[in-house]
């Protein structure tokens, strides 16, 4: 969403950083997004080894706006 790009670049915001595990914070907004993929009749596959951890020092709020802008 440009408009969302926009106006992060714009404002900078505060970010709140913790350290998060990448491939829980995927599995967790494909599952808020489940039932609208069902509707449409669409799979989710994750496709990456999901007993792998991915540690990442991150906004847990701005990865998840980028995971469902993708």
């Amino acid at each position: 969403n440009s408009i969302f790009l926009e106006k992060y670049e714009n404002e900078k915001p505060k970010l709140n950083l913790e350290n998060i595990n990448f491939v829980e914070q995927i599995k967790d907004c494909c599952e808020l997004i489940k039932p609208q993929a069902n509707e449409k009749q669409q799979n989710i596959i994750i496709k990456k080894n999901t007993t792998d951890e991915i540690k990442l020092n991150a906004d847990r709020k701005l990865i998840e706006k980028i995971i469902f802008n993708i």
